[in-house]
């Protein structure tokens, strides 16, 4: 990942973390068990890598991908993020799922905010939608409330609220 040139470090970091954290939260949202949680962790790694593609000539997206030019950069980019998202979940002292979805939601305002006054529409307009493609396969990929692999629903009430709350903040006008 690179940040590009027209934003601060505060802004790409509220920005180039604002997907995983929609992943991390709609996988945190409600119970899916250990089989669940890995198919949301699946399916976040998907949408990532449909993006690459999806959304070729979009800069915005595009730079925020991790380099495959090497293993070695590969991984130190992964922790780097990984380091800025936990640093970003300490800081606003996130105890649980709800105070979870409360700051994805706090950092989508703010991230369409900068969105909108550096970037094109149609730029900002496929990044809102890449954010709601993350939250809806990983909602869809664990089951939730199952015994054992019985029963269950596959999109939660929980999950349907935070996509919801997720759609009317990347949208507000």
């Amino acid at each position: 990942m690179k940040k590009l040139e027209n934003y601060s470090e505060e802004e790409w970091n509220i920005v180039s973390t604002l997907p995983h954290l929609v992943g991390m939260s709609m996988s945190g949202i409600a119970a899916s068990g250990i089989v669940g949680t890995t198919k949301e962790m699946i399916a976040n790694s998907k949408a990532w890598k449909n993006a690459k593609e999806k959304y070729a000539d979009n800069h915005l997206i595009q730079a925020m991908m991790p380099s495959l030019e090497s293993f070695g950069e590969s991984m130190s980019e992964a922790k780097l993020s990984s380091n800025k998202i936990m640093d970003k979940i300490k800081s606003s002292e996130v105890k649980d799922a709800e105070e979870m979805a409360d700051m994805v939601m706090h950092d989508a305002d703010r991230a369409m905010d900068i969105l909108e006054e550096k970037e094109s529409r149609e730029t900002v307009e496929e990044f809102k939608l890449w954010l709601l493609e993350i939250a809806e396969d990983v909602a869809k990929a664990g089951v939730e409330g199952d015994f054992f692999g019985f029963g269950g629903t596959e999109y939660s009430e929980k999950e349907k609220q935070l996509f919801d709350d997720l759609n009317d903040s990347l949208n507000k006008e």
